[in-house]
């Protein structure tokens, strides 16, 4: 009789370490699968304060905030009224390191002499393009992925005006000349330099006409 309680007590001991195990590994992959889903919330967001990375993978510590490149873009919009501005490229951020041994805030893909305060950027810091008169400004993009991607830019007076990446439609409103701010802070910060001009893996082009 003492041989067999003996067993039964030895079996339901195993119990609690057993529930225990499978607690504690519940807890582990409830922790893991929070983690998860905080690295994909990152991901779609961009850059966040305290993550230390941008949506683009560059360490947001090595940004120089004042700092600009341009594009090496030839041409410029013939009027004042309507154009549109098509790039296709693709940039590699090694040789920007190399070239200038900075990363810049903002790579500039125009700063039109036509029309006044007229640009078009891609911001580091946010992942995000921004251009046009008001600004606009997209959500987050995978643009400096080692991919080629196109950026529109299409403007009306009286009209509107639209920024697309890769053909879709990622920002558009009203179009009002030299209306160029974000926020009360005027575009062309007093802070900030050119770099100098990058040669781009790819071709651009302006035209006077809309796309609607």
């Amino acid at each position: 009789m003492r041989g067999k309680g003996a067993k039964k007590r030895g079996k339901s001991g195993k119990l609690p370490n057993l529930f225990r195990n499978k607690k504690i590994t519940a807890i582990f992959g409830f922790l893991a699968l929070l983690f998860i889903i905080s690295l994909a919330a990152n991901k779609k967001q961009g850059f966040q304060a305290g993550s230390g990375v941008t949506q683009d993978g560059i360490p947001a510590k090595d940004i120089d905030q004042d700092a600009r490149l341009l594009l090496d873009v030839a041409g410029d919009f013939s009027n004042k009224d309507a154009g549109t501005f098509i790039i296709k490229v693709k940039v590699d951020m090694g040789r920007i390191v190399e070239q200038f041994q900075k990363i810049p805030r903002y790579l500039v893909f125009f700063e039109s002499k036509a029309v006044p305060s007229l640009i078009l950027r891609y911001d580091l810091w946010n992942s995000v393009i921004e251009g046009g008169s008001p600004m606009l400004r997209t959500e987050p993009v995978r643009f400096l992925d080692g991919s080629y991607h196109e950026i529109t830019y299409t403007f009306r007076v009286g009209r509107s005006q639209a920024i697309y990446f890769d053909g879709k439609k990622m920002k558009q409103d009203i179009f009002l000349p030299g209306e160029n701010f974000i926020t009360g802070t005027a575009v062309r910060d007093p802070r900030s330099y050119v770099l100098g001009k990058f040669a781009v893996d790819g071709n651009a082009a302006f035209n006077s006409s809309f796309l609607k």
